[in-house]
């Protein structure tokens, strides 16, 4: 095989983490890019260059048009970049040869076979296009084809108006990604590795993420593009299997529902959004509490638990927790395996358990007390449990998550749910619930399947339908465990194994990705 072959190749997908820093700095700061190659045979990092990986054995397996098996040369990019510059070079000995370029599976541009002074590929502009993922692939005269090799690629590209330089380039046994940076790329990596949900502040300026394995909420400030930055402290303690979040209407106050001490934690919330334990630091509440609401008037708040009964309390004036007499309002199914989630209706006259496979409807008297509807009930799924509960901002519809399916009701002036026509939607394959969120205007609402993000827009009567297109692919599998969409309706956040996926929301409602962590391996 000839020497002038300089790049191999790669097998399934790899990331290699670029360390990104502010040129003009000598002490520099770093974030990340996630780049993954896909094609040929498993490379072996060399442990003597940072960023460099040995070839494998075959050194032309998809880079060269001979190994048609792995053909396209992919790479993905987490977060996606905004293209500026871009080059492809093959080696000198193949005339004719031209590279087709696809971003995000369409065609983008195409390279060849004419040729700049340099030696590259001339090419059109891609300038401003963001990408998630480029594909290239060789088109080859027939009589060129077993000697045709891509040999090195030239990228600048950037995240927002941050820029970076990305060269992928090799020699005779190696090659090498690696970035010089222009200024620093954003945003960095969220952190909680095991987050259990993310809630943004009735303003849209901070965001606060419990995080079940560590026991802490990580608490974020919200910048001008969506992308979240730590606060200072990044994290604040709270109880043992921390399972819910809510943030009080003023955004003055938060709250944390944990299951395993059977308490409720207490906040201020600072001029800078930062945490601080009120005191007392956490008030009880019944057992294996799983989630938490507070009343839109700022007054109430609600803790539905496991098993056995709603906990119901006042909120004082400097936000602490007092419980109403009657402490609970009962109702919950008991000896079920099965979260509950409480959810308040829009105007504060009503409330609404998911509890198995039954939604407990519930009016909000004057005190804030809870009192069962007449029905009771609603019967969902049989043998299918039910979790997220999402109202449309009118207060006239609802949509409850029963995993294959989410369920769309309307909401009569008495506060009972009733079944749209048709009452399921579907929302993709596996058992288990399914986050839902609608868009403050209530035009559009996001199910998140783990694998992907549904997007649907709602009709005048209330019900949904799928976007074009239908759906936005992680290509995760990890789960998602809550998501959000925060008030101004620009953006959109995701929990899920990992950290925070971070999204924005165009004109029409669809999501484009800002950011997304590495998938946990």
């Amino acid at each position: 095989m000839k020497k002038h072959i300089l790049l191999g190749l790669i097998y399934g997908l790899i990331a290699a983490t670029l360390a990104v820093a502010a040129a003009a700095h000598a002490a520099s700061q770093f974030a990340a890019v996630v780049v993954g190659v896909h094609g040929g045979a498993p490379p072996d990092r060399d442990n003597g260059r940072p960023n460099w990986f040995l070839k494998p054995a075959d050194t032309r397996a998809g880079w060269c048009a001979g190994d048609a098996e792995s053909m396209p040369l992919t790479f993905t990019f987490s977060p996606p970049v905004a293209l500026d510059t871009f080059g492809v070079r093959v080696h000198a000995e193949s005339p004719g040869v031209a590279v087709k370029v696809e971003g995000d599976g369409k065609p983008l541009t195409r390279f060849g076979p004419e040729r700049n002074s340099d030696g590259s590929l001339k090419g059109v502009s891609v300038k401003g296009v963001s990408v998630k993922t480029i594909a290239l692939r060789l088109e080859v005269p027939p009589a060129n084809a077993p000697d045709a090799c891509i040999e090195s690629i030239f990228l600048t590209a950037g995240v927002g108006d941050k820029q970076a330089l990305l060269m992928i380039e090799g020699d005779v046994t190696s090659y090498n990604i690696r970035a010089g940076v222009v200024s620093l790329m954003t945003p960095a990596t969220v952190a909680p590795e095991d987050p259990e949900s993310i809630t943004v502040d009735p303003r849209g300026r901070y965001a606060y993420v419990v995080d079940k394995r560590e026991q802490t909420v990580s608490q974020y400030a919200i910048g001008a593009t969506g992308a979240l930055s730590p606060m200072t402290p990044a994290t604040v303690a709270i109880g043992r299997g921390p399972a819910s979040l809510a943030v009080d209407p003023s955004g003055r106050y938060a709250y944390v529902a944990n299951y395993r001490d059977y308490t409720v934690s207490q906040y201020t919330i600072g001029a800078t959004g930062a945490l601080s334990p009120m005191t007392p630091a956490a008030v009880a509440t019944r057992r294996e509490p799983a989630s938490l609401a507070v009343h839109p008037s700022g007054r109430y708040a609600y803790v539905a638990g496991l098993v056995g009964a709603v906990s119901q309390y006042t909120i004082g004036a400097t936000g602490a927790l007092t419980p109403m007499t009657p402490a609970s309002a009962g109702g919950l199914k008991t000896g079920v395996v099965s979260g509950s989630a409480i959810a308040i209706h829009p105007g504060g006259r009503y409330a609404y358990v998911a509890n198995y496979n039954v939604i407990l409807q519930y009016t909000i008297g004057a005190t804030g007390a809870l009192s069962p509807m007449t029905p009771a009930t609603v019967e969902t799924v049989e043998g299918r449990s039910i979790k997220f509960i999402a109202f449309h901002p009118s207060g006239r519809y609802a949509y409850v998550s029963s995993g294959e399916d989410t369920l769309q009701y309307t909401i009569g002036a008495n506060g009972a749910l009733s079944p749209m026509t048709p009452e399921r939607v579907d929302a993709g394959e596996g058992g288990n619930a399914k986050p839902i969120a609608v868009h403050p205007s209530g035009r559009y609402a996001y199910v998140s399947t783990g694998e992907d993000i549904l997007q649907y827009t709602i009709g005048a009567n209330g019900a949904l339908s799928s976007m074009t297109p239908e759906k936005v692919e992680t290509g995760r599998g990890d789960g998602a465990l809550s998501i959000t969409v925060d008030p101004s309706g620009r953006y959109a956040y995701v929990a899920r194994s990992g950290g925070i996926s971070q999204y924005a929301i165009g004109a029409t409602g669809a999501l484009s990705l800002i950011f997304e962590p590495p998938a946990r391996q």
